[in-house]
């Protein structure tokens, strides 16, 4: 099941928000915030999965394998193949602790699926700089996630465990602007 990393938002966020405090602005507006990050939540859970998990995969699947075979593949010199397949892959297989070995080491699919997989993540971690290293990291490894649960169970439940694991961040943050505010939260400039 997906509670591991609802149980991490929930944590995390927590930690964070009692780490940084709220702002008078967060607190009054906690209900509309509460609203517009279902909303973000909605969106991302459904578009991102569509364009990470889908669409950006799939074009990326066959682009790296033309790479692959404009860069010397045709000559037998496999280069992107190995970069992939000897260095970067391996050590994605190490830090998802094994879940997707399958697709990683090439068993399923290719190596072109498993270069596609590091690829498409790494832009998925990219697009998630914004939220500062941890998010950084935190993003890498939920892509990966996500990839397990398309290829185990189909997108829709990505995009259902997406949804539900952003909108838990906007809820813990509602939780604790609403408990600020009944402390009687003064303003802070």
């Amino acid at each position: 099941g997906a509670w591991p990393i609802d149980a991490w938002a929930v944590v995390v966020t927590a930690f964070l928000c009692m780490l940084q405090g709220m702002d008078f602005v967060e607190t009054r507006d906690a209900e509309v915030n509460l609203i517009v990050g279902f909303i973000v939540s909605l969106r991302a859970g459904v578009l991102e999965e569509i364009c990470f998990r889908w669409l950006l995969f799939l074009s990326v699947t066959v682009g790296i394998w033309i790479l692959d075979f404009l860069l010397l593949g045709f000559m037998g010199l496999h280069i992107v193949q190995w970069i992939f397949m000897s260095i970067l892959c391996p050590i994605a297989n190490f830090f998802t602790l094994g879940y997707l070995a399958p697709y990683l080491t090439g068993t399923v699919g290719g190596w072109w699926v498993a270069a596609a997989m590091i690829s498409v993540n790494s832009r998925f971690r990219n697009g998630h700089a914004y939220l500062g290293p941890l998010g950084y990291v935190n993003s890498w490894f939920l892509g990966m996630y996500f990839f397990w649960v398309v290829f185990n169970y189909g997108i829709i439940p990505a995009m259902a465990i997406h949804f539900f694991y952003d909108l838990l961040i906007y809820a813990v943050i509602f939780v604790n602007a609403v408990m600020e505010r009944r402390k009687g939260l003064r303003l802070r400039f």
